[in-house]
């Protein structure tokens, strides 16, 4: 049976602000967390509250589940799962028409086209 890892609030922080194209600053200013928490986190020198730990995850878009336990995290969501399970039955025209969407999406939220690769930038 694999053993568990102790859990490390700064290193799980980082990986998951990384993840999501911006740098703890920038994920700051964008989604109104106070940058002072973020930084006591990932410099090891946390006392979470609960309510901060929830509102971090929603910023990330995340359960506090997965937040904590890493296995969780890479579990697909419902969307993930049925986006990629029935993607080779879309068309080529379809497939265009989804990751166009994404794309939309992505840049609402205030992502970067750059974060996609060339070939899948439409128009």
């Amino acid at each position: 049976m694999k053993e568990k890892q102790e859990f490390d609030l700064g290193k799980r922080t980082e990986e998951l602000i990384c993840a999501t194209g911006l740098n703890p600053y920038a994920f700051c200013k964008k989604k109104g967390i106070p940058q002072s928490l973020i930084s006591k986190w990932i410099n090891r020198n946390p006392d979470p509250k609960l309510s901060s730990i929830r509102k971090v995850c929603e910023a990330l878009g995340i359960r506090v589940g997965q937040f904590v336990d890493p296995e969780e995290g890479n579990q697909k969501s419902g969307i993930m799962y049925a986006l990629t399970f029935w993607w080779d039955f879309l068309t080529l025209q379809e497939q265009m028409i989804m990751l166009k969407a994404i794309i939309g999406v992505a840049e609402h939220e205030g992502y970067s086209k750059e974060m996609f690769p060339k070939d899948l930038i439409i128009g």
